[in-house]
């Protein structure tokens, strides 16, 4: 026998591995492999849940500031008014009435010298999927003409969504849950219904409650009523996904103009 084949036989019999170390070394490989997944995953979905988190309460942040400077520019005029009403044109939110809010607000022109602008907030169900809804906002500027009398359109509460009709929307918050506008009358009393110049008044304040959904969570919620999902279902998980939003607008001007 050789040298040559001495050797070979050597290392055949001293530098292989077995079966079992074969086998073991794939499962300890693999386990790696998955706890190296399992974490990616993990930090994704944290970065993602960060990340829908901030947008959220960034287009809050937006809705509530455009809400609190439209009502603020409103004022006390007979022809001039704000309504709060309760899911009159609107779709419900998930099977809960959402508020429309309308107001008449001042808003100066460098021709006329005044003007008047109504804006408009209504849920609406998302141009994307009918089991979404999101937030939106109208403006339409009207020349505030000084022959408008007691029946001119802004003394109607019912010609404050007319007007409008020919408006300018715009989404100011996606993936809404709730929209809810009540207002607070001189007694005390909270209301979801409110005409300012049809006997009502104007309210102390307004409080706006706003509870939105981070995009995958709005997904998922609308995947499961799409494939029939039972309401107490989805509606608990909707309870545990949504954040919630509250801002409190007084009027400081709701006694009207004051003789200077």
């Amino acid at each position: 026998m050789s040298v040559g084949t001495t050797a070979l036989r050597h290392r055949a019999g001293h530098g292989g591995f077995t079966l079992i170390e074969v086998l073991v070394a794939v499962a300890v490989m693999l386990a790696v492999v998955s706890l190296l997944v399992e974490l990616f995953t993990s930090a994704n979905d944290m970065s993602g849940r960060g990340t829908g988190r901030a947008m959220a309460d960034n287009e809050a942040r937006v809705a509530m500031q455009m809400l609190s400077a439209d009502l603020r520019e409103a004022l006390a005029d007979p022809l001039l008014n704000l309504r709060v009403a309760l899911d009159d044109l609107t779709n419900d939110t998930y099977g809960v009435e959402s508020s429309e809010l309308y107001v008449v607000t001042l808003n100066a022109d460098p021709g006329t010298g005044r003007a008047a602008r109504v804006v408009g907030y209504e849920v609406r169900a998302s141009p994307h999927d009918t089991n979404r809804y999101d937030l939106w906002r109208g403006v339409a500027e009207i020349p505030f003409d000084a022959a408008v009398g007691a029946t001119g359109v802004y003394d109607d509460s019912r010609d404050l969504r007319a007007s409008l009709l020919g408006a300018r929307w715009a989404a100011v918050a996606r993936d809404v849950a709730l929209f809810r506008v009540g207002t607070c009358d001189t007694g005390g009393t909270m209301r979801t219904k409110c005409d300012a110049v049809d006997g009502d008044g104007w309210p102390l304040y307004v409080d706006v409650y706003l509870e939105l959904l981070e995009e995958r969570d709005a997904t998922k919620a609308a995947d499961m009523i799409t494939h029939g999902a039972p309401d107490t279902v989805w509606k608990a998980r909707l309870d545990e996904w949504v954040r919630r939003y509250s801002s409190r607008i007084h009027f400081d001007n709701r006694n009207g103009y004051r003789d200077r």
